[in-house]
């Protein structure tokens, strides 16, 4: 668990906590072991502060901004034990799809795009027709419907004792707002699983875990990551039919009619129609030249080195 020095409700950051580890050892142990054992979680572990981090777009509206919760620092210890348990139970029963890619061990963007790519050109490359289509879940973590996760963790196997605990942890949660020095007052969570919280992502997974195995029919596949979701379709061979005749669609959740498009964003990386890269390797080249032309005129400024190439590094590092 990471030493941060964000602060709780109760005003004591993880740092801390680990600072006096060898004095609290024993009393942590015994908190977190009447937890579990009781099925419970305190009140006091439930309460959370939320910081706005703007994410981009206007800055006067309330949906540019992702709520992150910070939460007590014995609550990270408890949801960490509980994490690694519920991930042990999930890889020994095999309950996540293999195409649901982030949170996961060994399952991160990069297998996510290449899963994917691989497929999708091994279906061009035998002649077939490949229609794609996106779609991610918006606001996905803040509108879960809490209990219906509880069902979901039961046909998992999760149960007793500890599906007892799973609902304590999931009901009667409070948070408020902190911006600027001025906190809000403290409301019920009654949708979400907390941003920001060691046990949210997790739980996140399980609930959508039967999405990319009911989103389709017949020859079709699909790949979940986080809250996006591709589903492709492989159709008759193409014959005569021109590269360019291949379409590409993507969707909002929402109702709004699907286009045809010769493009796709799957997890940052822009595709053609003839599932390339070459889109994105565009815009990769244009940042860079743009951040290139940034260096050539700090470098006038600066003295030629090693905070020059550190500079350098920086700027171009986060072009890709």
């Amino acid at each position: 668990m990471k030493a941060t020095e964000a602060l709780g409700v109760n005003g004591i950051p993880v740092s801390v906590l680990k600072k006096g580890i060898e004095v609290r050892r024993a009393i942590i142990a015994h908190l977190v072991n009447r937890s579990l054992a009781s099925g419970t979680v305190p009140t006091a572990l439930k309460m959370s502060n939320v910081l706005p981090v703007f994410k981009g777009k206007s800055a006067t509206d309330p949906a540019s901004y992702r709520p992150i919760c910070i939460l007590p620092a014995l609550s990270k210890v408890l949801e960490t034990i509980v994490k690694s348990d519920l991930e042990d139970h999930l890889a020994k029963t095999e309950a996540l799809p293999n195409t649901q890619f982030g949170f996961r061990k060994s399952r991160s963007t990069t297998a996510a795009l290449a899963t994917a790519h691989a497929k999708w050109l091994e279906a061009e490359q035998r002649g077939k027709v490949v229609g794609v289509l996106g779609f991610d879940l918006s606001a996905a973590f803040d509108t879960v419907n809490q209990l219906q996760l509880l069902p979901k963790l039961e046909k998992l196997g999760i149960a007793g004792t500890q599906l007892k605990w799973f609902h304590s942890y999931l009901t009667g949660g409070y948070q408020r707002v902190v911006w600027n020095g001025t906190e809000s007052v403290f409301l019920p969570v009654e949708y979400g699983v907390r941003q920001g919280s060691i046990l949210g992502p997790i739980l996140y997974l399980v609930l959508v875990a039967d999405v990319t195995s009911c989103v389709g029919v017949g020859n079709e596949d699909n790949s979940g990551y986080a809250d996006d979701f591709f589903l492709w379709a492989v159709a008759h061979d193409r014959g005569q039919r021109q590269k360019k005749d291949v379409a590409v669609f993507t969707v909002n959740v929402g109702g709004v009619e699907v286009h045809p498009s010769d493009e796709i964003e799957f997890l940052g990386v822009k595709f053609d129609t003839g599932f390339t890269t070459a889109p994105h390797n565009i815009n990769v080249a244009k940042a860079a030249a743009k951040r290139a032309a940034l260096i050539s005129r700090l470098a006038v400024h600066l003295p030629r080195g090693k905070y020059l190439r550190q500079l350098a590094k920086g700027l171009m590092i986060t072009s890709y």
